[in-house]
């Protein structure tokens, strides 16, 4: 988002900030009656392999850590499509993901249902950065624009997570206030 503004002024930092990655994720929630699912579900979730060549990257067994996120007697997956290593799922249909993810769901839970009881999907266009090579530039980049009076508060400053995001914006306050800006 920084990059734009910084091109007239700062074009090579534009250009670095421009460089960091944000491969789509989309997060396709499915819930089901839980007399159709199979397997117990007595954990967090689970991570897809990418040499097992699944559709999705993995999925959380949400109502197995929060039980109030549906109705007594369902279960609900939140299963993300998406990410560097599978990109082009992130971009089909929401249609296309709905059904590659309750075909996935069914094989691997041993659902009996036809359809979900429900399903949602929501598409992060970004979702989160990539520590590559670009990367290290970006951080040079944003470092050397603090002596030109200019901060930058980023996920992939001091953490993807919020309370990371939180810790890292109240830092920067910090370092403003001393700095009487």
């Amino acid at each position: 988002a920084a990059a734009p503004l910084l091109a007239p002024h700062f074009p090579g930092a534009a250009t670095a900030l421009a460089a960091v990655h944000y491969p789509p994720m989309a997060a396709v929630y499915s819930a089901y009656h839980r007399q159709e699912v199979g397997h117990p579900l007595n954990g967090f979730g689970a991570l897809h392999p990418k040499v097992e060549q699944p559709y999705a990257a993995g999925s959380i067994w949400t109502s197995s850590i929060y039980p109030d996120r549906v109705p007594a007697g369902q279960v609900l997956f939140t299963t993300f499509v998406g990410g560097t290593q599978y990109e082009d799922h992130a971009r089909q249909s929401e249609a296309a993901q709905k059904a590659a993810v309750h075909e996935e769901l069914a094989r691997l839970y041993h659902i009996k249902a036809a359809q979900p009881i429900w399903q949602h999907r929501y598409l992060w266009e970004k979702a989160i950065p990539q520590f590559d090579r670009h990367i290290v530039a970006a951080h040079a980049t944003t470092d050397a624009l603090q002596a030109h009076g200019i901060w930058s508060v980023a996920n992939w400053r001091g953490g993807v997570g919020v309370p990371d995001c939180i810790r890292h914006a109240r830092y920067i306050a910090g370092q403003l206030g001393a700095a009487g800006k």
